[in-house]
C-alpha cells in the first residue's frame, strides 16, 4: 500500500527548481509530470533524469514536480510496487523471455499494463495518470489524487480503499477489531475474481461489478454499482486506446500480495515470511511509521538482482509468493486446481491470529 505517495514535509519557500540529477538526494522513478503535466517514461533513462529525444539522441534534463498544497510540498516516492512486480513476473512462469533484464522505464506499453493494475489498488481512480488515448503511462502531478486521499468524501474509492470498506485491497483489515477470518474472506475474494478476469472465466471486461461476489461493495448505494470491470479498472483514464483489463487485474491481485509482507500491512512470524498474526488497519495508524515499513526511505532495487532487495522488509518473501502465485496464473487453469492452492498457502493464518489493529 502505497498509502501517501507524497512525502510530508513543511512547507517552505523554494528557489526556482533545478534538474534533478543523479548525484542529488530525491532522484525519482516517478516524475508525475513536467511543466506540461506530462512526462513520456518511454523516453526516461533507468536513473529517470534524463530523455532521449528520438530524432537526434541528445538528451536533456526532466525536471521532477514538487507539488505545493496545503502549506506543503509533497515530492514523489519510490517505485516499490512497481519493482517488486518486474521481478516477480521475471521469475515466473508468466515470463515468456521478453521480461528478461527489463526494468520499469524500458516495458513495452503492452507489459506497462500489468503495473497499471499495481497501481490501481493505490489510485483506484486512475488519477496519478493523465487520460491520454495513444499512452498507458503519461502521469499526472498527483494533485487530485491527494486531494481525494485527505479531504475526499468518504464514498470515492481514493477513500474507501485506504480508509474504509476495500482496505483489503491492501491485506488490511477493514476497521480496528475486524476478524482476521473476515479480512482473509474478502481479500481472497477479490483475488478470485480478478483471477477469473484475468483468465475470462465468466467474468469479462465488460461484466457489470455489481452482478458479482463483489456487489457488497460496489452496488447502487455505496456507488459504482453500474460499472464495468473496464470502467472500474480504467478510471478517469478511459480515453486509452490499447487496455488489457486481464493484466490490468492480474496486477491488482500482485498488489495484494505483495503488500501481505508489508510489516505496516500484516503481522507475520518466522520474520515476516511466515504465517500472518495480524492484519492492522490504516485508519488511525502512524501513517509515517507506516510509509516507512513499506520502504518508502530506501533506494530503488534492480528487479535483475534479487540480492538488491534484501534490505527491503519482506521484499524477497513478496516476490517468492508473488511469483508462485503468476506461474499458478500463467496456466490458465480453474482457481480451485493450482491458484487456490498457492492463495491459501500465501495467507494461511497463525493458530493465534488477533483481530486488526492499527500497530506497525
Amino acid at each position: 500500500m502505497d498509502d501517501s505517495m507524497f512525502d510530508d514535509t513543511e512547507f517552505e519557500p523554494m528557489p526556482e527548481q533545478k534538474p534533478i540529477h543523479d548525484s542529488e538526494e530525491g532522484s525519482y522513478d516517478r516524475p508525475f509530470g513536467d511543466e506540461n503535466d506530462e512526462v513520456d517514461l518511454s523516453l526516461v533513462d533507468a536513473d529517470g533524469t534524463t530523455v532521449s529525444v528520438p530524432d537526434d539522441g541528445s538528451k536533456f534534463e526532466i525536471q521532477v514536480p514538487l507539488v505545493k498544497l496545503f502549506g506543503k510540498t509533497f515530492g514523489i516516492k519510490k517505485a516499490v510496487h512497481e519493482n517488486l512486480t518486474i521481478a516477480a513476473v521475471i521469475n515466473s512462469g508468466l515470463n515468456d523471455g521478453s521480461w528478461n533484464n527489463k526494468i520499469l522505464t524500458s516495458l513495452s506499453d503492452a507489459q506497462f499494463e500489468i503495473i497499471r493494475g499495481v497501481f490501481w489498488n493505490d489510485d483506484p481512480n486512475c488519477q496519478l495518470f493523465n487520460n491520454k488515448p495513444d499512452t498507458n503511462r503519461s502521469y499526472g502531478k498527483g494533485i487530485q489524487w491527494y486531494t481525494e486521499f485527505k479531504l475526499g468524501k468518504k464514498t470515492n474509492l481514493t477513500q474507501r480503499s485506504h480508509f474504509g470498506d476495500l482496505q483489503f485491497i491492501h491485506a488490511m483489515g477493514s476497521v480496528v477489531g475486524e476478524e482476521p477470518q473476515d479480512t482473509k474472506n474478502k481479500l481472497v475474494r477479490w483475488l478470485r475474481i480478478m483471477y477469473n478476469l484475468f483468465i475470462g472465466n465468466g467474468i469479462g471486461p465488460d461484466t457489470l461489478v455489481k452482478n458479482t461476489e463483489l456487489s457488497a461493495h460496489f452496488n447502487d448505494r455505496t456507488g459504482h454499482g453500474g460499472t464495468t470491470f473496464k470502467g472500474l479498472l480504467m478510471g478517469t483514464t478511459g480515453a486509452y486506446k490499447y487496455p488489457n483489463i486481464q493484466l490490468r487485474a492480474i496486477g491488482s491481485c500482485c498488489h495484494v500480495i505483495e503488500d501481505s509482507y508489508a510489516k505496516g500491512h500484516c503481522r507475520r512470524d518466522n520474520s515476516g515470511t511466515g504465517l500472518i498474526q495480524n492484519f492492522h488497519c490504516y485508519k488511525g495508524q502512524d501513517s509515517g511509521a507506516h510509509g516507512k515499513a513499506d520502504g518508502q526511505g530506501g533506494d530503488n532495487p534492480n528487479p535483475n538482482n534479487l540480492d538488491s532487495f534484501n534490505s527491503l522488509y519482506g521484499g524477497r518473501a513478496a516476490i517468492n509468493a508473488t511469483s508462485e502465485f503468476l506461474s499458478a496464473a500463467a496456466k490458465k487453469q480453474p482457481w480451485e486446481q493450482l491458484v487456490s492452492p498457492v492463495v491459501e498457502k500465501i495467507f494461511a493464518l497463525h493458530p493465534n491470529v488477533t483481530r486488526s489493529d492499527t500497530t506497525v
